[in-house]
């Protein structure tokens, strides 16, 4: 569950991986671009993938981003 995420994050390489939404987490170096859609934000990566970028950790994402 979530304690399972939080602790996989902090043995991912520190600043490399973020958290975009309760059930994702991605490698930042592999983000392409930040999408609005009617849904929400999405996340498009590098392989084309998308993943949801909740209101909960958008500041700190974008923030870690650089945007």
């Amino acid at each position: 569950g979530d304690v399972y995420k939080r602790q996989l994050l902090r043995r991912l390489s520190a600043g490399t991986f973020e958290r975009t939404h309760r059930s994702f987490i991605v490698n930042i170096n592999r983000v392409r671009e930040i999408r609005t859609a009617d849904t929400g934000q999405r996340i498009i990566l590098s392989t084309g993938a998308e993943v949801p970028l909740s209101r909960s950790y958008r500041d700190e994402f974008t923030r870690k981003i650089g945007g």
